[in-house]
């Protein structure tokens, strides 16, 4: 494993433990404060229900007290009542069972600390006759009942029946004497008011407590046991009469430590931080795919022998190899992320890296600026090293600049090489002519003394001694002679004259070339044809579209003159055929050439620059001097130039040219 992966995996699991922790930090507070949040809750429903219950056990006692004062409110009004209608008087103050909360045991009414009446009497008919001074427990009570004017309680009071109960009492206090009659005591167990208190909590899982408390006495338990659990109750505190009495409530398994979606708070934390792992670890190796891939585009770059750089939309370079620095040394500590192409360029002005710019950096700087910002561009700068760059910049769709330096240097030698020997072979072929010219003239003027024989000295003499037949013999000998001698020189001075016009063709210079119309050169080349050729050769001219214009109409004509001129001095007679037609951007015209060949026509391969292997079926072999001066031409004006010799009697020519345009001006060697 190397450096970079154990570094790698490392970070991992340092990254692994880190949400770990974070996940079962983040899960324990959640649960806490969800823990929290539900024991508030439940406290707060405990309290709602302890309300509900605290009402209905004030509701016990209250009734206890009611039927109390209604009995002794009856009894006020007539004290001397017989068992029937104290039966039923009770009776109707006393709630009936459906209505009562509590279980009332009997309701007496005593007379001087005896009792008089009960009910229900049947089955409290041993109470009749109690005297209370024999149960002091209970006078107390009977007399603090006397001595107030509204009830007193009670409880608890441990009852003979086994139960705890509850009493109340009140005295009776006639209304028209106001005299105190007596006390009236209502008897109620409490069992049943606790017991319905205590179903109403353990249907909500509730355990309840009822304490007896007092400001001198200790608490004491009136009904249920102690909580099971160390959870802290919920306290109410209630009223019975000038008592108060608390309730407790607390839950049967104690209040809710965790949530019961704990687990689930566990699992979606762990899954969050399962996630963010893997989300890192998808970051983390597209990151480290997008730094692999850079290193590698800036490895690959750096290993390309040509300049590259990129400059962003800003154009600011974003970047560049070494070799794009290499060219500019003078400027190369400018040339960092960052830069701006008008800082580097400044940098380079202001150290000499551009020859072209000697004298003249502010026009320099705008045409620089104008094709670096343009949309696409391509020229040759040299540098003042002596180097020689072809510079391509291309604009992205996304408004950023690639750039291109390559070093043709070597390149722009040989065009040197090529331009110096070319010029060296136009200077040899001008003085080969004018050698050749000298002694060719001479040849031609001893050929032309000579087809008049009768003007040599030498046959002046031979009159006199030979017959007329052989001097007429001698003549016409001397005379064939002469003549061949005579054509021979002709054909070779026609020769050398167009060979000097292929140099020429190769030598021609645009710099003076204009637009012309081609209307008006073919007219002036169909004229001419009919002149050269006469009755020997026929020209028909096709046009199709509208062909206003050419770039460098005077060459334009040269090429097509040579290719009619191949047709009249290559072939004995002829059709000859000219098709022109404007394509979008270029001008096609197509030549076809049917006649009877000449066959004295000289093989003129002497314009190739170079032999080149011929394939079997090519004819290049067979191109004309005049075809080859065409061919020159029209490669000179950037078109295309084919030729095809279809049959024997057949050839077929087909030039290429570009229509006139606006075209960038390119600096060039």
């Amino acid at each position: 494993m190397n450096l970079r992966n154990l570094i790698w995996h490392r970070r991992h699991i340092v990254l692994a433990v880190a949400i770990i922790a974070a996940v079962g930090v983040a899960s324990s507070f959640s649960v806490y404060l969800m823990a929290k949040q539900e024991r508030a809750e439940a406290i707060l429903e405990t309290h709602e229900r302890a309300e509900t219950i605290s009402a209905e056990l004030e509701k016990g006692f209250q009734q206890v007290l009611l039927v109390a004062r209604g009995v002794a409110a009856a009894l006020a009004r007539d004290t001397r009542v017989d068992e029937t209608l104290y039966a039923d008087i009770v009776a109707r103050v006393a709630p009936n069972s459906d209505d009562a909360v509590v279980e009332f045991l009997n309701i007496a009414f005593s007379r001087d600390l005896i009792v008089q009446q009960v009910y229900p009497r049947a089955a409290n008919a041993e109470v009749l006759g109690l005297d209370y001074r024999d149960y002091p427990d209970q006078l107390s009570h009977v007399r603090q009942a006397l001595d107030n004017a509204d009830a007193v309680m009670i409880a608890p009071v441990d009852l003979v029946q086994g139960a705890k109960g509850a009493i109340a009492r009140m005295r009776v206090e006639d209304v028209r004497t106001e005299e105190i009659t007596g006390v009236v005591s209502v008897v109620a167990t409490l069992d049943s008011l606790f017991t319905k208190a205590n179903d109403i909590a353990e249907r909500d899982g509730l355990n309840l407590q009822v304490i007896k408390t007092g400001p001198t006495s200790e608490p004491m338990i009136v009904f249920g046991d102690a909580p099971r659990t160390n959870a802290e109750p919920v306290v109410i505190d209630f009223d019975v009469l000038d008592e108060t009495w608390q309730m407790r409530l607390v839950p049967q398994e104690g209040w809710a430590i965790a949530p019961a979606d704990a687990a689930f708070v566990f699992i979606f934390f762990g899954a969050l931080g399962g996630s963010v792992f893997l989300l890192f670890l998808y970051i983390d190796r597209t990151e480290s795919i997008r730094r692999s891939a850079e290193e590698n585009l800036h490895t690959a770059i750096d290993a390309i022998n040509d300049g590259f750089a990129l400059y962003d939309k800003d154009d600011r370079l974003v970047l560049c190899n070494d070799t794009y620095k290499s060219f500019y040394p003078r400027s190369a500590d400018a040339i960092v992320p960052g830069a701006t192409f008008a800082e580097i360029l400044e940098k380079g002005l202001r150290n000499g890296e551009y020859r072209d710019a000697y004298g003249r950096e502010g026009e320099y700087t705008a045409e620089r600026m104008a094709a670096h910002t343009g949309s696409n561009s391509t020229f040759v700068e040299e540098l003042d090293d002596g180097r020689w760059l072809k510079i391509s910049e291309r604009k992205l769709s996304d408004g950023s600049r690639v750039g291109f330096r390559v070093d043709i240097t070597e390149l722009m030698e040989a065009r040197r090489a090529a331009e110096a020997g070319s010029r060296a072979k136009s200077a040899f072929l001008d003085r080969m002519s004018h050698e050749l010219r000298t002694p060719l003239s001479v040849l031609m003027g001893y050929a032309a003394f000579l087809s008049k024989p009768e003007r040599l000295a030498g046959r002046r003499a031979l009159e006199d001694h030979a017959p007329d037949a052989e001097l007429a013999a001698y003549d016409a000998e001397i005379t064939s002679h002469a003549e061949h001698i005579t054509r021979s020189s002709r054909q070779l001075l026609s020769l050398i004259d167009r060979v000097l016009q292929v140099s020429r063709a190769e030598q021609e210079s645009f710099e003076a070339g204009g637009q012309l119309s081609l209307d008006l050169i073919l007219d002036d080349l169909v004229r001419a044809f009919e002149v050269r050729a006469g009755d020997r050769c026929t020209l028909e001219l096709h046009k199709a579209g509208s062909i206003a214009t050419v770039d460098h109409g005077d060459t334009v004509r040269k090429a097509l003159s040579e290719i009619l001129r191949h047709c009249v001095d290559g072939f004995l007679s002829a059709h000859v055929e000219m098709s022109v037609a404007a394509q979008p951007d270029t001008i096609k015209i197509a030549v076809e050439i049917a006649g009877e060949r000449n066959a004295q026509t000289p093989d003129e391969t002497i314009v190739e620059p170079f032999p080149k292997q011929k394939s079997p079926s090519s004819h290049r072999d067979m191109m004309s001097l005049e075809l080859a001066i065409a061919e020159r031409l029209v490669l000179r004006l950037g078109g295309r130039f084919e030729y095809r010799r279809d049959s024997a009697v057949r050839d077929l020519v087909d030039v290429t040219l570009p229509k006139p345009k606006d075209r960038e001006v390119e600096n060039a060697a």
